[in-house]
């Protein structure tokens, strides 16, 4: 990721971090629960591909135009990020602050920071 990339974006920095717990995105054995009961074994077999979902939020300071380049930086460099949740206060112009929530979807349970 660019948290530590000052270089490319010298102007915006980093106000927290917060790691968020693994959750399930997908499990087979939740589809498995729709199907009849014959169909159970396989979905059972097939548990071990269950998806989780593992993120962070995390708080940036700078202006708008810094933390656009940013978030333009961040999603050239990793196609494999989600961004479920983005709040920006602009209260203290020309100041902003940036709260994001950045997410990945993978196999393990483990978040990405551990």
């Amino acid at each position: 990721m660019v948290l530590q990339d000052d270089q490319a974006n010298p102007n915006v920095s980093l106000l927290g971090l917060k790691t968020q717990p693994a959750s399930v995105f997908f499990s087979p054995a939740d589809q498995a629960k729709d199907k009849p009961a014959g169909k159970a074994n396989a979905a059972t077999a097939e548990i071990k591909n269950t998806v989780y979902r593992s993120g962070v939020d995390i708080s940036l300071k700078g202006s708008y135009p810094d933390l656009q380049a940013y978030l333009s930086t961040l999603e050239r460099r990793s196609g494999q990020l989600f961004w479920p949740g983005v709040q920006l206060d602009a209260s203290s112009y020309p100041q902003a602050t940036l709260k994001l929530s950045i997410a990945t979807l993978g196999a393990d349970a483990s978040p990405p920071l551990n």
